[in-house]
């Protein structure tokens, strides 16, 4: 998409009604975005969640030039990954890209990605409990994820991807189908031969 750069609010990541009409204008598949929610925010991007009549989704906004190419990185690598191979069952599934340009240059002016909205996050989903019995089913259920877990690294091990971020807060699971779902890309990377080095880490901590 092309667009007059005065024609992006200032404040577009930041003021969730203009967002929501900006989105619901220039979306070519979610036009009917009744409610925005902040779902995190952080110093590289913000992620909201889009209400919907039938199902909400995750939009995720970087907020600069270089989180908006890792951004774009990200999600070439997840639409590659369910694409092409076994791991889909295991990814949170893109769905469109929104990506505005200034209008008479190469400027990306803003970028936004949607993401299929999985049930909560991990960390979020087993309640404390004060009896055996629940404690027990507590154990089952963490035993089911954990095995989906090792199957859906094993996955992405085989097509050369290590995810380098395996912690409860990027662990999505629904709570009726009892699917596991990773999300959030961001320092995943292509594992080559001769490359030892992961994003996010010193030598001295990936040597230790």
């Amino acid at each position: 998409m092309i667009i007059e750069k005065d024609k992006i609010p200032d404040d577009l990541v930041k003021n969730m009604t203009k967002l929501r009409e900006f989105l619901c204008q220039h979306s070519s598949l979610f036009k009917n975005i009744f409610r925005i929610r902040s779902c995190a925010s952080g110093g590289e991007s913000e992620v909201f969640i889009a209400e919907r009549p039938n199902s909400n989704l995750i939009i995720k906004c970087p907020l600069n030039l270089d989180e908006i190419k890792r951004a774009m990185n990200e999600a070439q690598m997840i639409e590659l990954l369910y694409d092409h191979t076994n791991a889909n069952v295991y990814i949170t599934e893109p769905l469109e890209e929104l990506i505005v340009y200034e209008e008479g240059t190469d400027n990306i002016l803003f970028y936004c990605v949607f993401y299929e909205r999985v049930r909560d996050e991990m960390h979020n989903s087993f309640p404390k409990v004060a009896d055996d019995k629940k404690f027990l089913d507590v154990v089952g259920e963490t035993i089911i994820y954990f095995y989906q877990g090792i199957k859906c690294l094993q996955a992405l091990h085989k097509v050369g991807v290590a995810f380098s971020d395996f912690k409860h807060q990027n662990i999505l699971v629904s709570f009726l189908s009892k699917e596991l779902k990773l999300g959030d890309f961001g320092m995943a990377i292509t594992m080559q031969d001769d490359e030892n080095v992961i994003k996010g880490y010193s030598d001295g901590y990936t040597s230790s």
